[in-house]
């Protein structure tokens, strides 16, 4: 009998950049791009043909404005400003929190999200964008853009 699959719900997928979780996330996407070149040649025939060049990869990441009282224990806007201002590379990881729970981090007696150390990916990247946007009548809202430096790395879960 084969196993039933079962889809990750993505309020269980975060994003921790320099060992920290951006707080108050709503959304991370991830994109993996693969450069390529044209190797079409006469024995192809009208069927063009490519190899893969070079890979990058990017994650974006939004999230309600949050003010810097959460800043020791999460990446606000203020400590990502510091990050991005800094200029250097930060650690990257993706995935389910290891303590992950439905009660949300008011169930944490550390009150903090544990980074995984199986079943997620994780590389360096730099903060190349870092959005605040604050329109009347809403939340303001946070989104930081990363572009890795070197290879994304899976480590699979166990």
């Amino acid at each position: 009998m084969s196993k039933k699959k079962t889809a990750i719900k993505g309020k269980k997928v975060m994003l921790w950049a320099a060992g920290k979780t951006v707080a108050l996330s709503t959304s991370l996407s991830v994109d993996i791009t693969a450069d390529t070149s044209d190797t079409s040649n006469k024995d192809e025939g009208v069927w063009g043909a490519k190899e893969i060049g070079k890979m990058g990869w990017s994650v974006e990441n939004g999230a309600m404005y949050s003010p810097s009282a959460t800043g020791d224990i999460q990446q606000t806007y203020d400590s990502l400003f510091d990050l991005m201002v800094a200029g250097e590379a930060v650690s990257v990881t993706i995935g389910t929190p290891s303590n992950y729970n439905t009660g949300g981090l008011d169930a944490l007696s550390d009150a903090t999200w544990t980074a995984p150390t199986a079943g997620m990916y994780s590389g360096s990247a730099i903060i190349t964008s870092l959005k605040l946007q604050a329109d009347d009548g809403s939340n303001g809202s946070v989104t930081i853009s990363l572009e890795g430096v070197g290879a994304l790395t899976k480590t699979p879960a166990v």
